[in-house]
C-alpha cells in the first residue's frame, strides 16, 4: 500500500511538472509571416563556436563557403565587417551563388592594422567588381570613441580614391546626426537602427514606428545622400531592457514586421545577422551573442508563418528534472512520512529538480558561449547541494515527530560556522553572493557619483569601462537564486503546513546582520533606479535579493525580542 501511494505521488506530480512545462513554452503565434521572398541583405560573419576574432581563431575557406551556399536564394547580398583574417574570401566564394558582396574594413584605433585592412580592401573592390558593389570603411568607430571623425574621414577619402564603388562609413544614427561634415565624404549614409539597444529601449510593437521616424529624421539630414540601413535586427536570448524584451518570439515578430516595412517604403537595408556569434557573449552579454536569423549550429530559429516555441529543447530539461524529482521521490519508501505528506514531497521534488533543469539551461546558454565552465558548474552544484538538503530534511521531519525546526542566519553562520547545519551555511553563501549580483548590476559607469571620476578616462578607456561594467549588458542571476528562495520557500510552507513551525534563531552579530540588510535593501534600491523601476528581470530579482535579505532581518527581531524578554525573565536579587 506504501509503494502504491508513492508511485501514485510520482506520477501525478510529474503530470503537473509537464504541464508546467508545456504551458510555459506553447507555440506562441507572430503575426502576419513575411512572404517577400529573398531578403535584401544580411550581415554576414562566418565565425563559428569556438572561434573568435578576439583570439585570434577564424573560420576555414570551407566553412565560409557552405555557410553562403546556406543563405543561397535567401538574401540578395550580404555585408562583411572586415576584410582580412579570412573574410577576403568572401567575395570569391560568393560569385559562385550569385551573391552580392557589401564589403567593409574594420577601422579601430590600431592604426597598422588600418593601413592592413584598407589594403585589403581596395584589392578586393577592384579585383571582384561584379560582386563587390559598395564598400563599407569602418563600423561604429566614433561610438567606441577609437578615433576622431577627421581621422576617419582620411580613411573613406582614400579608399573612395581608390575605388570605382560606392563607399560610405557606418554608424549609429544619433552619431551621424553628431558628425555632419561626416556625410560629404561618403557615396551613402550607412546607419544603424537597432532599437532594443537605444538609450531609451523601444519595444518591438512600438519598434517599426520608431524605425520610420528616426530614417525619416536621418533622411532630412542629409537630403541629398542614399541611406541605407546597415543594421536592423532583434535579439532571441538575453535580459530586458525596460519594454524591450529578447526572444525567438519577440525577433520573429520584428523581424516579420520589419521585412515589410521595408519592402512598402522602398527601404535599402541589411538585417543583423545570419548567424549568431557566440564570441560577442564576451563584452556583450547574452543578447550580444544572439542577434542572429540561424543559430551558431546554423539551424533556422522560426519557420515563416509558424508559431514559435521559445525553448525549443524544453522537454530535454522536462525529462532530466522529471527523472531527478522521480528519484528522490523513491526515497520515500524507505522513509514513509505518510500518504498526504507523500503528495506534498512528490511536488516538492518535482518543484526542486525543475528549478535545477531551469538553472542549468540558463547556465550553459550564459557561459557556454564565453568558454568558462567552472562558474556555471560551480552555480549548479551549489544549488543541487541545497536542494537535496531541503528535500532530504522535509523528508525526514515529515517522517518524524513534529519538532520546531531552526535555521541560522547568515551573521550566525559566519560567528558559528562549524555549529551550523549545511543547509544554513548554503543559504549564507548565497546571501552573500546576492549582495554582490546586486551591487555588480546596480553600480554603474553613468550613476552621477561615478561620472566624474570616470571623465577623466581617455575617450577609449571610458568605452571599455562601459561596456565591461554597464549594466545593459549584465544577465540578471534569477536561474541561480531558484532553489534558495523559492525552492526554500516552498520547503519551508510544507513544513509549516504540517505543524513543524520553522524559525530563525537570534542573531549573535547584529551589526553583521545589520550591514547586510541595509547593503542588500540599498543595492535593490539602487538598481530598480538605474532601471527606470521598468524592467521585470530586474524588479523580479529585487524580489529575490529581498528574499533572502529576510533571513538576516528576521534574525535581527528575534534578537529584539529576546532582549525585550530577558528582562522581564530574569530572577530578582
Amino acid at each position: 500500500m506504501k509503494i502504491a501511494t508513492v508511485l501514485t505521488a510520482i506520477a501525478v506530480s510529474l503530470l503537473a511538472s509537464f504541464a508546467g512545462w508545456h504551458a510555459a513554452n506553447r507555440p506562441v503565434e507572430v503575426g502576419q509571416a513575411w512572404d517577400g521572398g529573398v531578403l535584401g541583405s544580411i550581415s554576414f560573419a562566418p565565425f563559428r563556436r569556438g572561434q573568435s576574432p578576439l583570439e585570434r581563431r577564424y573560420p576555414t575557406v570551407a566553412q565560409i563557403d557552405e555557410d553562403l551556399a546556406a543563405l543561397k536564394g535567401k538574401v540578395a547580398g550580404v555585408r562583411t565587417y572586415a576584410s582580412t583574417e579570412g573574410l577576403e574570401a568572401v567575395p570569391r566564394l560568393a560569385a559562385r551563388y550569385g551573391i552580392e558582396v557589401t564589403q567593409g574594413a574594420w577601422i579601430g584605433a590600431d592604426r597598422a592594422r588600418n593601413e592592413i585592412e584598407i589594403a585589403a580592401l581596395i584589392d578586393e573592390a577592384n579585383r571582384y567588381p561584379q560582386t563587390v558593389k559598395r564598400v563599407i570603411v569602418g563600423n561604429e568607430v566614433l561610438l567606441r570613441r577609437e578615433l576622431a571623425a577627421d581621422e576617419l574621414a582620411f580613411y573613406v577619402r582614400r579608399v573612395r580614391q581608390a575605388v570605382r564603388q560606392p563607399v560610405s562609413y557606418a554608424e549609429v544614427w544619433e552619431y551621424w546626426l553628431r558628425n555632419p561634415e561626416l556625410a560629404r565624404e561618403v557615396d551613402y549614409i550607412t546607419v544603424h537602427f537597432l532599437p532594443y539597444w537605444e538609450d531609451e529601449p523601444v519595444g518591438v510593437a512600438e519598434a517599426m514606428d520608431h524605425i520610420v521616424a528616426v530614417y525619416d529624421k536621418v533622411r532630412q539630414a542629409f537630403p541629398d545622400k542614399p541611406v541605407l540601413i546597415g543594421e536592423v535586427g532583434w535579439p532571441s536570448a538575453g535580459r530586458s531592457r525596460e519594454r524591450a524584451v529578447p526572444g525567438r518570439a519577440m525577433q520573429a515578430r520584428f523581424f516579420n514586421a520589419f521585412a515589410r516595412l521595408a519592402r512598402d517604403k522602398d527601404m535599402d537595408y541589411n538585417l543583423i545577422e545570419a548567424f549568431d556569434q557566440p564570441w560577442k557573449s564576451a563584452h556583450e552579454g547574452t543578447m550580444g551573442a544572439n542577434w542572429g536569423l540561424l543559430d551558431a549550429e546554423r539551424r533556422p530559429k522560426f519557420a515563416p508563418g509558424a508559431p514559435v516555441v521559445e525553448h525549443p529543447r524544453w522537454k530535454l530539461y522536462f525529462a532530466g528534472a522529471a527523472a531527478a524529482g522521480a528519484l528522490a521521490s523513491l526515497a520515500m519508501i524507505v522513509l514513509w512520512p505518510g500518504a498526504a505528506a507523500a503528495f506534498a514531497l512528490a511536488f516538492l521534488a518535482q518543484a526542486l529538480a525543475g528549478m535545477l533543469a531551469v538553472s542549468a539551461g540558463s547556465g550553459l546558454a550564459q557561459w557556454y558561449d564565453k568558454d568558462v565552465y567552472l562558474a556555471p558548474l560551480l552555480q549548479f552544484a551549489l544549488q543541487a547541494a541545497l536542494a537535496l538538503l531541503l528535500f532530504a530534511e522535509t523528508l525526514r521531519r515529515l517522517a518524524g515527530p513534529p519538532a520546531p525546526v531552526a535555521i541560522t542566519g547568515p551573521a550566525g553562520v559566519l560567528y558559528r560556522p562549524r555549529a551550523a547545519p549545511w543547509r544554513d551555511r548554503l543559504l549564507a553563501v548565497f546571501v552573500v553572493l546576492a549582495l554582490y549580483e546586486t551591487l555588480w548590476l546596480a553600480l554603474r559607469p553613468d550613476l552621477p557619483a561615478l561620472h566624474d571620476p570616470l571623465a577623466l578616462l581617455p575617450d577609449r578607456w571610458l568605452y571599455w569601462t562601459h561596456v565591461i561594467f554597464h549594466g545593459r549588458y549584465r544577465d540578471f542571476p534569477l536561474p541561480e537564486f531558484l532553489v534558495p528562495t523559492l525552492g526554500l520557500a516552498l520547503a519551508l510552507g510544507i513544513l509549516w503546513i504540517s505543524g513543524r513551525r520553522p524559525y530563525l534563531e537570534a542573531s549573535p552579530a547584529p551589526r553583521l546582520d545589520g550591514a547586510i540588510v541595509a547593503v542588500l535593501i540599498s543595492g535593490i534600491l539602487l538598481l530598480q533606479y538605474v532601471e527606470n523601476f521598468a524592467n521585470r528581470e530586474a524588479m523580479a530579482w529585487g524580489g529575490m535579493a529581498l528574499g533572502l535579505a529576510l533571513l538576516p532581518a528576521v534574525a535581527l527581531v528575534r534578537r529584539s525580542q529576546a532582549r525585550r524578554i530577558a528582562p522581564a525573565s530574569a530572577p530578582t536579587a
